[in-house]
């Protein structure tokens, strides 16, 4: 391993890209029983972010941020045209899909709940309200940049799933420009990664397209991974706040790239990044809806754990429950190995571990970047942190929905292209 040359580590990633999505959608559908699906998932997640520790780990690394000597980027178009044209290929293929299935209550009440948002702030009523409509009572358990991207949908009168495929396809483009800048050939390897995504999810898994807005999701974390990587400190708050007020995966995180930002980058830009995370939080959230009822936040967490309990409860208590039993996450793991407990100890359990395996996994993360901070670049360190960090999340996670795990998907596409940014280079590089 050590005399791989950088291309070949790229090469690496791009295999367990394919096989992190293989296992997401395909293999799970009875191709590979579910412990070793699960095991194979979380595994493939994980390698890639060791892989980005390894690729420059000692290694003299310099930041390239403008288009390599050559590279005009007048040469640029035929990426989004290749793109454009793919997504026309994508929505055509996804119409009759999503005439076939309507997002209403009948299939999943995700896109249902952003409905209610969205009307609610256009009438000027209590967003965070109880919601009713639905039959049964449920707290409104969406952040803001959630639902507040449809609100032009629902001006235009149009699908909202449509908007979720928008946001995915703009940050793609995003992540594919920025890579070509530096490494035109690797644009289009990214190009086929995320056209490959697009077609495994058609094929095998329509629900997280038909029933979810996850793609959104996968698309504001594909610009994380983009504010992680440049030195743009404004940015990189705003897409931390993005990120935040979505879905909050990244929270537990957090205080590992606080410490990194701290002691291994400008404090400066840290403190700028953090004042931009604080005032989008505040003027987005806090102040425009938070603090009309400051319980909202509490009751729409609380209800995850009630939700999870309904999952888990879903048969007699021994036969494992449907969503369980999917392929994904260690959950199963749990219910299965813990049958001699009753079933809310066993989900007790597995709550209590995923907090102690993501927070430990952060605080050894840490302590390793203490120690070798000298040998890595700190934006480097927080690419590949963050990536382990996510397959510890998605992989203990209480309830290991499908949908939720497309976000792994994005990030690691977005790494590869970002890590072009970072090359190694003969003699070490001053801003390292």
């Amino acid at each position: 391993m050590r005399g791989l040359k950088p291309k070949n580590w790229d090469f690496g990633i791009t295999g367990f890209i394919l096989l992190e999505m293989a296992f997401m959608v395909y293999f799970r559908k009875g191709i590979l029983n579910n412990f070793v699906n699960e095991f194979g998932f979380f595994f493939s997640s994980l390698a890639i972010g060791f892989i980005v520790l390894r690729k420059y780990y000692g290694k003299p690394v310099a930041y390239v941020a403008k288009s390599a000597p050559g590279n005009s980027l007048k040469w640029f178009w035929p990426i989004p045209l290749s793109a454009i044209i793919l997504l026309g290929i994508f929505v055509v293929a996804l119409i009759p899909v999503f005439q076939k299935t309507p997002a209403t209550i009948a299939y999943s009440d995700v896109i249902p709940t952003i409905h209610v948002a969205v009307e609610r702030f256009l009438s000027s009523q209590t967003v965070y309200a109880t919601i009713t409509e639905f039959g049964y009572t449920l707290p409104l358990t969406y952040l803001p940049m959630q639902w507040l991207p449809y609100i032009a949908a629902a001006a235009l009168k149009i699908d909202f799933r449509w908007v979720a495929i928008a946001i995915f396809f703009l940050s793609s483009i995003v992540i594919l420009y920025r890579c070509f800048r530096v490494s035109p050939k690797i644009s289009w390897l990214l190009l086929f990664l995320l056209s490959f995504t697009c077609w495994m999810l058609v094929v095998n898994d329509q629900g997280i397209l038909t029933m979810t807005v996850e793609l959104m999701v996968a698309g504001y974390y594909m610009l994380l991974i983009a504010g992680l990587s440049g030195k743009n400190p404004w940015l990189r708050g705003a897409v931390i706040a993005l990120c935040l007020l979505s879905r909050y995966s990244l929270l537990l995180w957090l205080p590992l790239w606080a410490f990194v930002e701290f002691f291994g980058s400008n404090r400066k830009d840290f403190f700028r990044s953090c004042l931009t995370i604080a005032l989008l939080v505040i003027g987005i959230y806090v102040i425009p809806f938070l603090s009309k009822d400051w319980t909202s936040f509490s009751q729409g967490y609380h209800y995850y754990t009630k939700a999870a309990m309904g999952a888990w409860h879903d048969g007699d208590g021994q036969s494992v429950p449907f969503v369980l039993n999917l392929g994904l996450g260690f959950a199963r793991e749990f219910f299965v190995n813990l049958s001699n407990l009753p079933v809310d100890q066993r989900l007790f359990i597995l709550q209590k571990t995923h907090i102690i395996v993501c927070l430990g996994s952060c605080l050894l993360l840490g302590i390793w970047y203490w120690k070798k901070r000298s040998k890595i670049p700190a934006r480097i360190f927080l690419l590949g942190s963050f990536k382990i960090y996510l397959a510890f999340f998605l992989a203990f996670i209480q309830v290991p929905y499908p949908y939720l795990m497309i976000t792994a998907a994005g990030v690691s596409i977005a790494i590869l292209g970002e890590l072009q940014r970072w090359q190694i280079v003969p003699e070490k590089a001053s801003e390292f």
